[in-house]
């Protein structure tokens, strides 16, 4: 086994290049697989266990077994946990971010010995530190939501996950108001500038912060909601019918015209949004829900529109050919 000093420091420095969250934790399985000659090593995210497929990042052969036992154990007694059922042993060590136990880095061996766990221990606590820094530099300082760095990563796991929706639902036959799927929706604010313009920018920062703790009230942490610069905003929803869409939205909207009246009579936004086709480059789809919001821009404002039903409509047409854009 690789333990020398330099060797752990490589691993150290290798673990701290990265800049997204994913790649962390692919970088701290690959760490510890390499540094313990191993292949039975993954990072279980506890909000996702019950809701996602295992809920394992990085998962390499890791039986239920373990999830049932070591997991199960340091999720409830909120402590590293080593179990041995004479063969190999199965350590599972907790993460903690903001004081609560979020993750769990799970690894299966023959034989662990104390060093190892120390090492396991060891690199837990640098994930932790440096998933703050990520964090950080993936939120928008001043409304605390994801910011336009953390957009790409995210609309990438949006298309692959609307690709399993589709397949799901092949074989159903469904009201196409009522399918699940994944949408992108991008808003500004109404004459925003008009109100930095006669109310002053301290003024038009505080209408922000108003817009983004109603976004988080409104809609669900699983929402995925990043301010991209400015007055623009993007919401990645999770998988909700198009008419659960458009409750949502239209509750978002009402709620927003209760904010400012004294000065403004309301907040208003002109949105657009589209159905996530994990068939259609990612950079096409926000190109096409922006379409749809310069459409209700140049339409009246103070509106929701669906690109679908705006092509479908005659309202936009869709070009001859869509070319790939850069997001960045």
């Amino acid at each position: 086994m690789s333990r020398e000093p330099e060797a752990i420091l490589d691993s150290v420095v290798q673990l701290t290049e990265q800049r997204q969250l994913d790649s962390l934790a692919e970088s701290l399985v690959s760490t510890v697989s390499q540094m313990l000659s191993i292949d039975e090593v993954c990072i279980l995210d506890v909000d996702k266990l019950t809701k996602r497929k295992g809920g394992l990042d990085g998962q390499r052969n890791v039986s239920s077994a373990s999830l049932a036992v070591s997991v199960k154990l340091c999720i409830e007694q909120q402590r590293e946990i080593c179990f041995s059922n004479g063969l190999h042993q199965e350590l599972a060590v907790p993460i903690i971010i903001n004081d609560k136990l979020t993750k769990v880095l799970l690894v299966s061996a023959p034989l662990l010995t104390e060093q190892d766990r120390v090492l396991l221990r060891g690199f837990a606590k640098v994930y932790e530190n440096y998933f703050h820094i990520v964090v950080e530099s993936e939120t928008d300082s001043l409304t605390n939501l994801l910011n336009r760095k953390a957009f790409l990563p995210q609309l990438y796991s949006s298309v692959e996950i609307a690709c399993d929706l589709l397949q799901e639902q092949a074989q159903a036959s469904q009201d196409a108001d009522e399918e699940l799927k994944l949408w992108i929706c991008i808003f500004d604010i109404d004459y925003f500038k008009k109100i930095n313009d006669t109310f002053g920018h301290l003024y038009g920062d505080e209408v922000l912060l108003q817009v983004s703790a109603l976004m988080k009230q409104v809609f669900n942490p699983q929402d995925l909601m990043f301010r991209f610069g400015g007055d623009e905003f993007v919401i990645l929803p999770a998988p909700r019918s198009r008419r659960a869409l458009i409750e949502l939205c239209q509750e978002f909207t009402q709620n927003l015209a209760q904010l400012q009246q004294e000065r403004l009579g309301g907040v208003r936004i002109s949105m657009g949004i589209v159905g996530i086709d994990p068939r259609v480059d990612p950079g096409t789809l926000l190109n096409q829900a922006d379409n749809a919001l310069y459409f209700v821009k140049g339409n009246g404002r103070n509106q929701v529109a669906f690109y679908g039903q705006l092509l479908a409509e005659g309202k936009l047409q869709r070009p001859e050919i869509e070319d790939d854009i850069e997001l960045f």
